[in-house]
């Protein structure tokens, strides 16, 4: 059971941290792409990360043809506190669509609350709402994590091993209460 909580804490702290994620996408006739983006998590029923990408970049298309995408976070500026590699990482695997325009108004005032949480900073990087709807050059993404793998720092440490062990996504969304979902 400690090794259980442990792994939640680990992930929760990532989860919430770390500012970028790093997504890998596929097209069938281009084949793999990965990007690295801004996003805020999302906990209601499901984690899901949220961001905004413009339409006609790669990992967008690539999102329009094939919904299935994994991403990755890892951090190397830890304390030993907080890891005594003074790094941790997790890797996910999910769904991946654009957000529904009945809700983009709700997650345009979402995302920047939660990403800006200075008023004034909010409104210096805040774009228009027009900007990701109907034919503006934006949209407002949303991954749900299906699958989560989390660094195995215990058997790095035994020996040396660079391996992952699955997380629980549904009793790691269990434990949260919701923080920021619609």
């Amino acid at each position: 059971m400690a090794e259980l909580i442990a792994a939640r804490q680990r992930v929760e702290f990532l989860l919430r941290t770390a500012r970028f994620v790093t997504l890998a996408t596929a097209d069938p006739e281009t084949g793999p792409w990965a990007s690295t983006v801004n996003y805020i998590l999302c906990e209601d029923n499901d984690i899901r990360l949220l961001w905004y990408s413009m339409r006609d970049a790669q990992h967008s298309r690539n999102i329009e043809r094939t919904s299935a995408i994994s991403g990755s976070i890892f951090r190397t500026d830890l304390t030993p506190e907080q890891s005594p590699l003074g790094l941790d990482g997790v890797q996910f695997s999910g769904h991946c669509r654009a957000v529904p325009v009945a809700r983009v108004a709700n997650v345009h005032e979402e995302y920047y609350r939660l990403n800006f949480p200075d008023e004034a900073l909010r409104k210096q990087w805040m774009l228009p709402l027009d900007q990701f709807t109907g034919a503006g050059p934006r949209r407002f993404y949303e991954f749900v994590l299906e699958k989560m793998w989390l660094l195995d720092i215990e058997r790095w440490l035994l020996d040396k091993e660079d391996r992952r062990f699955e997380v629980n996504l549904n009793e790691l969304a269990a434990s949260n209460p919701t923080s920021g979902g619609e």
